[in-house]
């Protein structure tokens, strides 16, 4: 479930609904430490939907790529 963290960022859990950008819908699949690039980080690993075979990465602290997460509306909002 998202909730607001530190500076009113969005901070998403594993399984929620995301938008990311041109990728479409996604799920929050994972949220883990990777070494990418030479450098440890935190991601959130999402699974697009119409392609399940892909994995996003987004960095957690890289505030650019996760404003392109967008959140899905429930049911109730």
């Amino acid at each position: 479930m998202r909730q607001q963290g530190r500076g009113g960022a969005i901070v998403f859990a594993i399984q929620d609904r995301v938008n990311y950008g041109a990728v479409g819908v996604c799920t929050v699949v994972d949220i883990r430490r990777e070494r990418i690039g030479g450098s440890t980080a935190e991601y959130y690993v999402l699974e697009p939907i119409f392609q399940p075979n892909a994995t996003v990465y987004v960095p957690v602290n890289n505030a650019e790529l996760t404003a392109r997460m967008r959140a899905l509306l429930s049911e109730e909002e």
